[in-house]
């Protein structure tokens, strides 16, 4: 008998992985207009736009091919976890404060801004990686027990 728990965990660590896999890919594919994303958001000084446009990207693609392999799979989900926070703040913050932008979250793609739908899908990811990262502490604190 297949147990469910490990099959869904299985599942959604490869989901929530290649999603940052893609997401970090297109992005590092064009640092130049992701970096123009993030200005928009009106957050960061210059300098710290630019570096994040730089190195944001590949600690997704890290963290997402960690998570995929299994390695290192809770140190990865806590910087996810912390990374989704931000993000969605970010989106958040925008919204509140009126602003028309493209999120940047899977490279340059101009669209009406959904917020709802934006904040919305941010929390259901985090959720998803909150539920991983809660699932990999129990698994460590069993097994070093």
């Amino acid at each position: 008998m297949v147990k469910i728990q490990p099959l869904i965990r299985l599942l959604l660590r490869i989901i929530i992985g290649g999603l940052f896999i893609y997401a970090g890919a297109s992005k590092a594919l064009n640092p130049e207009a992701f970096a123009i994303d993030i200005e928009s958001y009106h957050l960061l000084p210059s300098w710290m736009v630019y570096t994040l446009a730089l190195y944001l990207p590949f600690l997704e693609l890290v963290c997402g091919g960690l998570l995929i392999f299994d390695k290192f799979s809770l140190p990865a989900l806590t910087i996810l976890t912390a990374l989704m926070v931000a993000f969605t703040i970010a989106i958040a913050s925008a919204w509140i404060r009126g602003l028309d932008i493209s999120c940047g979250c899977f490279g340059k793609s101009r669209m009406e801004t959904n917020y709802p739908w934006l904040i919305s899908r941010d929390l259901l990811i985090l959720g998803s990686v909150i539920f991983l990262l809660i699932k990999e502490s129990q698994t460590k604190a069993c097994s070093s027990s």
